[in-house]
């Protein structure tokens, strides 16, 4: 106990950051002349204190239908963003206004870790009496701590229609899985007008601003695999100075092809992905905003991993809204 108290007094002291999930002691330096035979200290945003940080372990294990038939599990979460308080970054970011995004935090050596871990995000198109199953049902002003429910006992890849499962849609949205009845005749690829990249394959910390190349109305893409949890985690680590900084994260800004309702964003065939945007849900009823199909005033964001053995505890997903 007495061992506890100084070293909870030795945290205030070299100013670790009230709102983490702890503090993680490291070997590389010092972490002021103050304390120079302790070492470096790291901390993470903790959940408890910022609703859009997500720990991975804390995922939940669905188990889902599989590609090639009989189930699977996925560590997967649905999440529905809008522009409020509870996806506020946890620290300033730059970026455009209403920018979504996602930012990777941990303290631990993640070189090792096998694995991966892959974020997409959707427009909805949920505003034909679809039943929405939730495990944590939102609440205005709060919806960071809302959680869809992917689990269905098959896989959906067909039309969006009024008996659509939401949660089920999205979740094979996101593994490639869904071409959603495929294209009509000289029409942008359904997929396509729903789909903003976070984090796959072709993203990870030193290409976190890849996109896939779409040069016209027909081409049609589809998410990846995820990126592999030693890179996307590798720059995301990073002790916390005197000042109390939060240490290490890679970010990942949302881009898409799609303009706002899904249709085509470009001229001809000069083309360029622009930011997935939302704008603040003034005056937009609980209903309205789960039923968008904008894609301005909400997005559906999936997160997953997925490692063959354990992974430490500090590993985290912050989903951010900038102000």
């Amino acid at each position: 106990m007495v061992i506890a108290a100084a070293l909870m007094a030795l945290l205030v002291l070299v100013g670790i950051p009230a709102a983490t999930t702890g503090a993680y002691l490291t070997s590389k330096a010092n972490v002021s002349t103050s304390a120079a035979t302790i070492g470096d200290w790291c901390a993470v945003p903790s959940a408890a204190t910022h609703p859009n940080v997500y720990p991975l372990k804390e995922f939940p294990s669905v188990a889902v239908p599989a590609a090639g038939g009989g189930s699977t599990t996925m560590r997967v979460l649905e999440l529905p963003v809008v522009r409020d308080s509870s996806f506020a970054p946890v620290q300033a970011i730059a970026g455009a206004r209403g920018q979504l995004g996602v930012r990777l935090w941990s303290c631990s050596d993640t070189s090792h870790l096998a694995g991966m871990i892959k974020a997409t995000s959707w427009r909805g198109e949920y505003n034909n009496g679809q039943q929405f199953a939730w495990s944590t049902a939102p609440v205005l002003g709060s919806f960071a701590a809302a959680r869809l429910n992917p689990a269905s006992s098959g896989i959906v890849n067909a039309n969006t229609t009024s008996s659509t499962n939401p949660g089920a849609e999205l979740r094979d949205l996101h593994r490639g899985l869904n071409s959603l009845g495929g294209r009509g005749f000289l029409q942008a690829d359904k997929v396509t007008m729903r789909y903003s990249w976070l984090l796959e394959s072709f993203r990870s910390t030193g290409s976190a601003g890849s996109d896939p190349y779409c040069g016209s109305q027909l081409c049609e893409l589809r998410p990846g695999d995820g990126a592999a949890l030693t890179t996307a985690f590798s720059n995301s680590g990073a002790s916390v100075p005197a000042t109390g900084t939060p240490g290490r994260a890679s970010s990942f800004g949302a881009e898409k092809y799609w303009s706002n309702g899904g249709r085509w964003g470009c001229l001809l065939v000069v083309c360029s992905p622009s930011p997935s945007i939302l704008e603040p849900p003034t005056g937009m009823s609980l209903d309205s905003l789960t039923r968008d199909t904008t894609g301005v005033a909400l997005q559906w964001v999936v997160l997953e991993w997925r490692a063959p053995t354990d992974i430490p505890a500090d590993l985290a997903v912050e989903v951010y809204v900038i102000p």
